[in-house]
């Protein structure tokens, strides 16, 4: 009878640890869900002003799909994007390209001359523009396209080896690229 009693709460104690880490992973996908940008996710139309003065709206691809590269002056990783968001930049031909930069106003526009970046870099300083997007974590790139719909993200530091696939989810089939 003991034992008995004792193999039963055996069994209860597997079956309540094995329900206990397949609420976890739920939990987790969950969060991460809401805290970073995916594949599908809508984006809010979002005006910012550039550095130079004009205002551009962050998710509104004025031809075909918007490349949105999210960063900061001080991230090390931002920095070490550079040469793959420069090439990024050259290759991009008749794809809209903006910069989000977060920060102090002449940091950035330092950062974006020093590095040569040839597309407009918007300051986004709206906390809840930047929830929306979800860009809590820099560098990241998204590609959106004109429903304002996510085609692809990448959080963390680019190589040039991201370029192509970056190019190939912001080129829409049937449309020709300039």
């Amino acid at each position: 009878m003991v034992i008995a009693a004792l193999s039963v709460a055996c069994a209860l104690i597997m079956v309540l640890s094995l329900q206990n880490r397949e609420l976890r992973a739920a939990q987790h996908a969950l969060t991460e869900r809401a805290e970073q940008p995916y594949v599908g996710m809508f984006v809010p139309l979002a005006i910012a002003p550039s550095l130079d003065g004009m205002s551009l709206t962050l998710g509104a691809p004025t031809v075909g799909t918007q490349i949105l590269y999210f960063f900061t002056a001080s991230c090390q990783f931002c920095r070490a994007s550079i040469p793959a968001i420069v090439s990024l930049a050259k290759r991009a031909s008749g794809i809209d390209m903006i910069g989000v930069g977060f920060g102090p106003t002449n940091e950035l526009r330092e950062y974006a001359r020093v590095n040569g970046f040839g597309f407009p870099v918007v300051e986004l300083t709206d906390p809840r523009a930047r929830a929306l997007y979800r860009s809590r974590d820099v560098p990241m790139v998204l590609v959106v396209d004109g429903d304002g719909r996510v085609r692809y993200q990448h959080i963390g530091a680019l190589s040039t080896a991201h370029v192509d696939e970056i190019l190939a989810a912001a080129v829409i089939p049937g449309q020709p690229r300039n």
